[in-house]
């Protein structure tokens, strides 16, 4: 009941710590290297393809992580905040739906670094 509630809130009260934003910041400034190493040189997209995807499962469990520690309030409150989480939501939804597009269709970088550049968003 409301005692599991109260202990899965806890135990994803990470997010709000210094430490998890320092390590979210470094994801999002990782995910700026690799855009614009990929925007500098088309050469690198293969060797950046690991780091981009661990990235993006970071991003993925972040966001997770997030919803589950604010739950209602997650997009319910100050209308920046509401905004930045919408649009985190936008952003991993449709890395999603690239990944999956990857398993049925031929890669559009068009999409992918469009999805990176949103990504890179986050540091503002």
């Amino acid at each position: 009941g409301d005692a599991c509630k109260d202990e899965q809130h806890h135990c994803m009260s990470f997010v709000e710590a210094g430490w998890f934003q320092c390590l979210t910041n470094c994801a999002i400034l990782g995910n700026l290297c690799i855009v614009l190493l990929q925007l500098i040189s088309s050469d690198l997209a293969d060797f950046l393809s690991a780091p981009d995807q661990a990235i993006f499962g970071f991003y993925v469990f972040e966001l997770a992580a997030r919803v589950l520690f604010h739950r209602q309030s997650f997009l319910c409150g100050p209308w920046k905040t509401v905004a930045w989480n919408a649009i985190d939501c936008v952003v991993v939804i449709a890395g999603i739906v690239d990944q999956l597009a990857l398993l049925v269709v031929a890669p559009s970088p068009n999409f992918a670094l469009a999805m990176r550049v949103l990504r890179g968003l986050r540091l503002l």
